[in-house]
């Protein structure tokens, strides 16, 4: 999914650079084909603690919990890297789309793309879930599979709500801007 994301919005960035417009909105594509090139870069991210993450937090792992307190730890706290380096390129992308837009002169472009920027900074937010749920690991007050599963479920559950608040966002931005 980020990668249809990346993919997107580098032909968002093409389809304002083939217009024939004002030099304001050449400087904002130019602008946003930077930002598009850091923000690019999460792709990989994100790919990578998803990997770890389907791997050290099965179901299986889970119910063996507190034996395997130590490794889901260490899984944890590589997840935890991984989405703190997510965060820092999201966050030095999206100043570079608020300036972009900021040049953007037609008022249904500027919607769209501030849709897109918003459903960046949701992303963020659903990832706070995900940071919470890896400290569940390290959380000794919790010392059986029961209370570790419930907690891990229901944060689970706040990072889908987080997650699809998010692609609603973003689709309803390429809505806008005709990229179905």
């Amino acid at each position: 999914m980020r990668t249809f994301r990346v993919v997107l919005l580098v032909l968002l960035v093409m389809g304002l650079c083939s217009c024939k417009s004002a030099s304001r909105e050449k400087e904002a594509a130019a602008i946003f084909a930077k930002a598009n090139a850091v923000w690019a870069e999460t792709a990989e991210t994100s790919n990578e603690w998803t990997d770890v993450y389907v791997k050290a937090f099965s179901a299986e792992n889970r119910e063996q919990f507190p034996a395997n307190r130590a490794a889901l730890q260490t899984s944890a706290d590589k997840i935890v890297n991984i989405l703190n380096e997510e965060a820092r390129l999201t966050n030095e992308a999206i100043p570079q789309y608020e300036q972009a837009i900021a040049l953007v002169t037609n008022e249904q472009h500027r919607k769209g793309m501030s849709l897109l920027i918003s459903s960046l900074r949701k992303e963020l937010e659903s990832h706070e879930f995900l940071k919470l749920q890896m400290r569940l690991a390290s959380d000794e007050s919790i010392v059986d599979a029961k209370t570790f599963e419930e907690r891990f479920l229901r944060l689970g559950a706040q990072f889908g709500k987080s997650r699809d608040e998010s692609q609603r966002q973003f689709d309803e931005g390429r809505r806008i801007l005709g990229i179905e």
